[in-house]
């Protein structure tokens, strides 16, 4: 988020529940980065939601574990641990 940031990227915010990923997403954005598992929730009925939007998941899940529907989506290692 931060090289986004530093590359003019405006940071809408940041959300750790579906409902919350919702509200930020009616103000309108070019691009989310959605983590699989938001507070026990997966995140793909979100990412199935968002239409137009472009999007990647950030996670530390094996990229096999991404449903068929979102198998081809780009998928960026979460290095927090």
């Amino acid at each position: 988020v931060r090289q986004l940031a530093g590359a003019g990227a405006a940071i809408v915010g940041s959300a750790s529940t579906v409902e919350a990923a919702h509200a930020l997403l009616e103000d309108g954005v070019d691009l989310a980065i959605l983590d699989i598992n938001l507070k026990g929730r997966m995140s793909f009925a979100l990412a199935d939601e968002l239409g137009g939007i472009r999007f990647v998941f950030a996670t530390g899940y094996a990229a096999a574990m991404i449903p068929a529907p979102h198998a081809n989506q780009f998928v960026a290692a979460d290095e927090r641990d």
